[in-house]
């Protein structure tokens, strides 16, 4: 049920902001069957999966210390924008053919010393979405 994993959810957030030190972005929307499904954290980042049973997405949060941390989008195009009010950002949407022909997107933001690079193979309208409600963890607005 989704109150469990909100609160899950809530207390990974927590543990990434505790561990890693950074501003922590959550997803403020997920599409309906798409459900928490675990968190890794390691020295310098964070990787939360969450599932529906078809597909997974993959939340990274991490300090960026270098410019290879970002390679993940290396095979990727570009191919729009969107404009995250919350973030107050303009955030491009990369898409990616994967080997067994589906379309991956994903998008990547940095700020400060900090990462996020959220990726998976999802309907695209629900992907934009789920970018157009990343917000500041904590944050009311």
């Amino acid at each position: 049920d989704n109150v469990s994993d909100d609160l899950e959810l809530e207390e990974a957030y927590a543990h990434i902001k505790k561990e890693l030190g950074i501003e922590v972005l959550e997803l403020d929307y997920l599409p309906e069957n798409m459900t928490f499904y675990e968190l890794t954290i390691t020295s310098k980042k964070s990787v939360i999966q969450f599932k529906n049973g078809i597909n997974d997405l993959f939340f990274i949060q991490g300090l960026n210390d270098k410019p290879s941390s970002l390679s993940y989008v290396s095979d990727s195009k570009e191919i729009r924008e969107i404009y995250n009010e919350f973030l107050e950002k303009t955030i491009p949407i990369y898409q990616e053919k994967l080997e067994n022909e589906e379309i991956e997107f994903g998008i990547r933001i940095t700020n400060g010393n900090a990462y996020y690079v959220l990726y998976g193979v999802l309907a695209e309208e629900e992907f934009d979405k789920i970018v157009r409600a990343i917000k500041v963890n904590g944050k009311e607005k």
